[in-house]
């Protein structure tokens, strides 16, 4: 339509939030805007891989909403620091990219957990080491595990460790990334609580 990123129809594709079981975080389901196919799929590839840029305002909206309707009110989480942490890309598609492109995804769900009451802050702790397929030219489980399989990092100053952290990422597949990160996480002292995320491809990932 003119003048707009989106139309009302399509930007009705994020706000059909799915709810799936994710393994090794305190809180067992994990949430997605939508699931990751038609109009969904199209806009997040563009603004991912093409610099698309105009559609992180609708995204950034599209997790707020998400974050407002599982989290509501500050509840005994908001007694610590939580750390709002993106899901690491390699360094071979951050350059491509020229960006770490969830940070402002993972900025606004940071803001929206502070208008709910939480004590929430960015924090880049997570890193991919020696991986160089993107994910998405991968299929199945095992595949998509043996990529990231021991390969993600935390670092982190040890002021800041003990703290519950909630992960972000623009699409979950078989949730091995998601696994890999809360293992990580634990090995460094953090307690991941859950993971929201743009899109959810439902691939092997448990309702």
């Amino acid at each position: 339509m003119p003048d707009q990123v989106l139309c009302s129809s399509c930007l009705d594709c994020f706000h059909q939030n799915q709810v799936f079981r994710i393994y090794g975080y305190e809180w067992d389901f994990g949430y997605a805007c939508g699931r990751y196919t038609g109009v969904l799929r199209k806009a997040i590839l563009e603004w991912k891989d093409h610099g698309d840029l105009e559609v992180t305002r609708p995204l950034e909206m599209a997790m707020k909403d998400l974050i407002a309707a599982v989290c509501g009110r500050a509840d005994q989480y908001c007694r610590s620091q939580i750390l709002v942490v993106p899901v690491p890309s390699s360094l071979t598609s951050v350059r491509r990219r020229g960006r770490i492109h969830l940070m402002p995804i993972a900025r606004s769900v940071a803001l929206e957990l502070q208008k709910l009451g939480y004590r929430a802050c960015v924090k880049q702790i997570l890193k991919l080491k020696d991986v160089k397929s993107k994910s998405v030219q991968l299929h199945g489980a095992a595949a998509r595990s043996q990529r990231v399989n021991g390969r993600v990092q935390v670092c982190a100053d040890r002021r800041i460790t003990g703290c519950t952290v909630i992960l972000v990422d623009d699409i979950i597949t078989t949730g091995s990334t998601a696994s890999q990160c809360a293992l990580a996480l634990r090995k460094a002292n953090f307690h991941p609580l859950t993971l929201f995320t743009l899109a959810r491809a439902g691939i092997a990932i448990e309702e």
